[in-house]
């Protein structure tokens, strides 16, 4: 019987302690309501979970969601948000965690729901 691969041969798999954020990235839709965001993992050999937030600039919690077991190192989310103030940045934070335990690594990255920082 011939063996079927579902992944490309990348780096090898991490196991759960050693697996990390490697990058997030936020991308607010000209609409200023919605903001896609994409989180990069490395490889993983058990499945981790994620906890996904907003802070608006009083860094005050308006959206969050959980990313349970991903099956993939890259998973990409769209967020809607209703923010107080387009023009002031925003943060969106992302925790790696198993189970109940507390994360095992935190990545941050400002950002303004319109899409562009103020100008002066």
């Amino acid at each position: 019987m011939q063996e079927i691969f579902f992944f490309d041969d990348g780096p090898a798999p991490l196991p759960k302690k050693d697996v990390h954020i490697d990058h997030v990235k936020a991308h607010p839709y000209p609409d200023g309501k919605r903001v896609q965001v994409t989180i990069t993992l490395s490889p993983f050999l058990e499945k981790p979970n994620l906890a996904i937030r907003i802070n608006d600039h009083n860094n005050e919690v308006i959206v969050t969601a959980e990313v349970l077991e991903p099956i993939s190192v890259t998973t990409e989310i769209t967020l809607h948000i209703k923010p107080s103030s387009p023009q002031l940045s925003h943060s969106l934070i992302v925790d790696l965690y198993y189970e109940q335990d507390e994360p095992q690594d935190t990545k941050s990255v400002d950002f303004y729901p319109s899409g562009e920082a103020p100008t002066s």
